[in-house]
């Protein structure tokens, strides 16, 4: 059990497939994500969560090392060892790249 445990929780490098971001916490994500097909909503929005320093975008191509845990499968944790705490992302903005 506790081997599965870190398995999961291991970091491995992604890349990002197109512009994205990350947020301090998985709230923000969600709220994020529940507007992002609204493009000029969800662009007001992140821009404000920028600004007030809850969020960060990361550019298309960027090389994060992120991990996921089973509670929260849709999210990707990166960058924690580079900028603590890290900042949580969508992970379907990421693909996996092999090592």
């Amino acid at each position: 059990m506790l081997l599965a445990a870190l398995l999961v929780s291991s970091h491995l490098l992604y890349v990002a497939s197109h512009t994205t971001y990350g947020c301090s916490s998985v709230e923000e994500v969600n709220a994020l994500e529940r507007i992002r097909g609204h493009r000029k909503a969800f662009n007001a929005a992140l821009y404000e969560q920028i600004f007030v320093g809850q969020c960060v975008q990361i550019g298309k191509g960027k090389v994060v090392e992120g991990s996921t845990d089973g509670s929260r499968a849709a999210v990707l944790l990166v960058d924690r060892q580079l900028q603590p705490p890290g900042y949580l992302a969508p992970l379907h903005d990421f693909h996996k790249i092999r090592q």
